[in-house]
């Protein structure tokens, strides 16, 4: 990994567990959500399915509502880490 893969993929971490830590949705997450997550990601370089798997030990098609919210959320909130 080179140094601003490590600074995205800590960036996104820190937003993802505190954005998760508010949300208590069980809900599975529509097919809509999902591909705006993995669409999200591709435009910021990232891997949906590799968030998906560090952050929520999931597949993307296993995530909760909540859980695509809070890598949705963490992937916007990480962009400004990213282009420092």
């Amino acid at each position: 990994m080179n140094t601003d893969t490590d600074v995205q993929i800590t960036g996104v971490r820190t937003t993802f567990v505190a954005q998760i830590q508010r949300t208590s949705q069980s809900y599975p997450a529509s097919a809509r959500q999902l591909d705006y997550l993995c669409n999200l990601a591709e435009r910021e370089g990232m891997d949906a399915e590799a968030l998906a798997s560090i952050h929520c030990n999931k597949d993307v098609a296993d995530l909760t509502e909540g859980e695509a919210s809070a890598l949705i959320a963490a992937i916007n909130g990480g962009q400004s880490i990213v282009k420092m």
